[in-house]
């Protein structure tokens, strides 16, 4: 497969941020020394995406990747105690912080829907974007060069908002998730998927 960035280095695509829906934590929460423990930890119920590898997954009930670790640490500084409201799929996850079944989710793209009903902090981890097609292809770099070819993003993801507004003449077909978009792809199913380089790698 042809992989290349989208051109865009690391303009807020994959670049995570802890959501909240103002109920415990500000921005700062995550930036200050260690603090004294509570004497009563503070729970906080969170989603998360599950199947989204390295990042973040749930697997046998268990939330595993690198926002697992960032919630660990956090807990570990402020006393508080995070439990797993567990989720089948991101569009769910998105549906339930709208609705206030979660409280935060830890890794999440800001975008000007989704800060009408979540609280962002500072950015604390970005990683890039690559776009993927077959060796048959043209390699591209960047939106701006797929043209009318049909493009894979994950439903729910702040790339199809993207996309859909700067390259309205891109082909979008929606998928579950970013295994299943690579795998369209290696099927001919569709021309390129769009999905994080770190997530990319975990599957091919």
């Amino acid at each position: 497969m042809n992989i290349s960035h989208t051109g865009h280095g690391f303009i807020n695509h994959f670049i995570s941020a802890l959501a909240l829906l103002g109920l415990f934590i500000s921005a700062a929460a995550l930036a200050i020394p260690a603090s004294p423990k509570l004497s009563t930890p503070v729970v906080i119920p969170y989603c998360i995406d599950p199947n989204w590898l390295p990042y973040e997954a749930i697997i046998n009930g268990k939330h595993v990747g690198i926002s697992a670790d960032y919630l660990q640490l956090v807990a570990h500084k402020t006393g508080y105690k995070f439990e797993l409201v567990v989720t089948d799929d991101w569009p769910q996850t998105l549906a339930y912080l709208q609705q206030g079944k979660c409280g935060m989710t830890p890794f999440l793209n800001k975008t000007s829907d989704r800060e009408r009903f979540l609280l962002f902090s500072d950015i604390y981890f970005e990683a890039p974007n690559v776009l993927v097609s077959l060796k048959s292809q043209p390699f591209l770099q960047g939106f701006e060069n797929i043209g009318d070819r049909s493009l894979a993003i994950p439903a729910g993801y702040q790339l199809v908002e993207y996309v859909q507004r700067h390259y309205p003449q891109v082909k979008l077909i929606l998928v579950d998730n970013e295994k299943e978009g690579l795998e369209r792809v290696a099927q001919g199913d569709v021309d390129v998927f769009v999905g994080s380089m770190l997530s990319v790698n975990t599957y091919i």
